[in-house]
């Protein structure tokens, strides 16, 4: 399946440039029509007030609301400006998880932002874990600090034959035939046979993608850890891996992989449930 509409969630904080720059790029790469999508979220009230707000204050919280969707709009506005012909922006209210996992359900890949603990509103700081359940499409999610170079020239893939790893490269295929090196990396590969490793490699060459397969042991390390670290260890520009292999309860109880990347990453993530 190529690439043909890219959505990328907009909004006013530091590192959204960064985003749709990426975006863009990609747009541009594959052809693709690319959708700007701000969200102008409810205004959330005090639930211990015992009176009413004053109306000049309410007054003051949603102008404040449409001021940052107007940051948004005039961000979103200049760095598509070369390509207007093939962009558009969209704006709409609601729970901003909801508002984008039904978006992006119309798109081919949704570009998101990693959250920034530090600045990010506080209805974003779990937007790629709910969003990545809720969506059903692959998610892009850029890091806060942003990008030095180009997503997708050299692509580590992490691949332990499960449902989700299986879905996360069949939407990177676009992606990982265009790119200049592809590694397929498996942690702990005696869990499903090292025959598994010939057999990814064939699917992905069949598809044009030639891979080179890295087998590595667990060991006392992180599984996340072991991602990141070979995602910087080869120079790669994006990691892609599956999410939630087990419940969403037990990756909140236990920690999990895919919230420990999205946590830590410093280069683009593209992953799927």
């Amino acid at each position: 399946m190529a690439i043909k509409t890219i959505l990328v969630h907009v909004d006013h904080v530091d590192g959204t440039e960064a985003r749709i720059a990426a975006a863009a790029d990609l747009a541009a790469r594959h052809d693709a029509h690319l959708i700007g999508f701000g969200v102008k979220p409810p205004i959330n009230l005090p639930v211990y007030a015992e009176v009413p707000l004053p109306s000049d204050l309410i007054a003051s919280l949603e102008a404040r609301v449409e001021k940052d969707v107007a940051t948004a709009a005039r961000r979103f506005g200049a760095a598509t400006a070369a390509r207007a012909e093939r962009s558009e922006w969209i704006v709409t209210d609601g729970d901003p998880t909801d508002a984008l996992a039904l978006a992006a359900r119309y798109a081919d890949l949704t570009v998101i932002g990693q959250p920034n603990p530090d600045n990010a509103p506080a209805e974003y700081l779990n937007l790629p874990d709910n969003l990545v359940v809720e969506a059903g499409r692959p998610l892009l999610v850029i890091p806060f600090a942003g990008v030095s170079k180009p997503v997708g020239n050299t692509v580590v893939v992490a691949w332990n034959a499960s449902r989700e790893s299986a879905r996360a490269i069949a939407g990177a295929l676009p992606i990982l035939q265009t790119a200049r090196a592809v590694h397929v990396l498996s942690v702990d590969p005696e869990t499903f046979g090292e025959a598994q490793g010939a057999r990814i490699s064939a699917y992905l060459s069949r598809h044009g993608v030639r891979a080179e397969i890295v087998r590595t042991a667990e060991g006392d390390t992180d599984v996340g850890d072991i991602l990141l670290n070979a995602t910087a260890d080869r120079g790669a520009d994006l990691l892609v891996m599956g999410a939630y292999g087990h419940s969403r309860f037990r990756e909140v109880i236990l920690g999990g992989v895919s919230r420990h990347v999205i946590q830590n990453m410093t280069v683009p993530v593209l992953i799927t449930h």
